[in-house]
């Protein structure tokens, strides 16, 4: 499509079943438009599921198709066709109606054949892709019930906030230890103790760039101890902005978590985030399919005000009655 046959694009913040029939005319020529026009698209897809779903399909169905195998007809099936358009040609301008048309030899079977099958195959299943993609689309404006948008507040921020969580792990040799955590989202500290009983209490303390590990068992400190920290990528405001922008990252819609209404979110790794009605991070799951599935990775999971953490929980000053050394190994 020429962009010179594409419609205006609305106004940046317009919606409605109008505006998104245009915005998936875009999407599906998002390769050959402006970068400006590309920055209108992506923001209106940050904020409509449809349209950010209907981009990832076509996402999908493109690389299949590029995947495909190259492959043509062989010189037996060009002559059956030029015989056919010969033969059709000769009895029109001749008028020879009486005598019936000399059958047409099929093609012998080629050695290719079990090839262009599965490259026809795999090219009908990428086209099925995209019909059925934009028939969702389509219904989910003129079936009653079926629109859903979701945006996350200009105005949401985490940062005044102490995430606290607590994670049950279990070793290799089937022994459960805790993690409990504190982030103080504003600045990215962390406090991270890991606990087993009876043979492992090691607190590892950050300010994002230096780690302390305090073993506090043994009375050991060691520096650069990252490696006792946990991934709190899932609770990035801001990385979270851009993979719902960039359809990394996809609405799926309310749902309830332990009585309570949320929405869920799935991630570019394979979790649902959940976040509460005010936007706020509730858990996450793993092994989720679908509504009412998926375990929580988090046994306990609070949003604490800076004054309920002790300062003392930030501080990297290695205390007192502390000698350096190497912290035991992670389990």
């Amino acid at each position: 499509m020429n962009q010179a046959d594409l419609p205006p694009l609305p106004a940046p913040g317009a919606s409605g079943a109008g505006v998104c029939a245009i915005m998936r005319l875009y999407i599906a020529v998002a390769q050959d438009i402006s970068a400006e026009q590309l920055r209108i698209v992506s923001d209106h897809m940050q904020t409509c599921e449809l349209c950010a779903r209907e981009h990832l399909h076509i996402q999908r169905a493109t690389r299949l198709v590029a995947g495909l195998e190259a492959s043509s007809p062989s010189s037996r099936v060009d002559q059956a066709v030029m015989a056919a358009i010969a033969a059709r040609t000769g009895q029109s301008s001749e008028h020879k109606s009486a005598s019936p048309p000399r059958p047409i030899a099929l093609p012998r079977r080629s050695r290719r054949r079990p090839v262009r099958i599965a490259a026809t195959l795999a090219a009908v299943a990428a086209l099925l892709l995209v019909v059925f993609a934009t028939a969702q689309f389509l219904s989910s404006y003129f079936l009653p019930g079926q629109q859903t948008a979701f945006a996350l507040p200009a105005n949401l921020s985490w940062g005044a906030y102490v995430l606290y969580h607590t994670q049950t792990k279990m070793t290799a040799q089937g022994e459960p230890y805790q993690i409990s955590t504190y982030h103080q989202l504003a600045t990215n500290h962390m406090n991270v103790e890991t606990v087993m009983d009876g043979k492992i209490d090691v607190m590892m303390v950050t300010d994002g760039d230096q780690a302390l590990g305090l073993d506090m068992m043994h009375h050991v400190a060691q520096w650069d101890a990252h490696n006792w920290g946990v991934d709190e990528s899932m609770f990035d405001l801001a990385r979270l902005r851009q993979d719902l922008r960039a359809g990394r990252a996809v609405y799926l819609g309310k749902g309830d978590f332990k009585g309570q209404q949320v929405y869920r979110i799935r991630c570019d790794n394979g979790l649902i985030l959940l976040l509460d009605m005010q936007y706020r991070p509730v858990n996450v799951l793993q092994k989720a399919n679908g509504p009412g599935t998926g375990t929580p990775v988090y046994t306990t999971v609070r949003l604490l005000s800076p004054a309920q953490v002790p300062a003392s929980m930030w501080s990297m000053t290695i205390p007192k009655g502390f000698k350096m050394g190497t912290l035991p190994q992670n389990p």
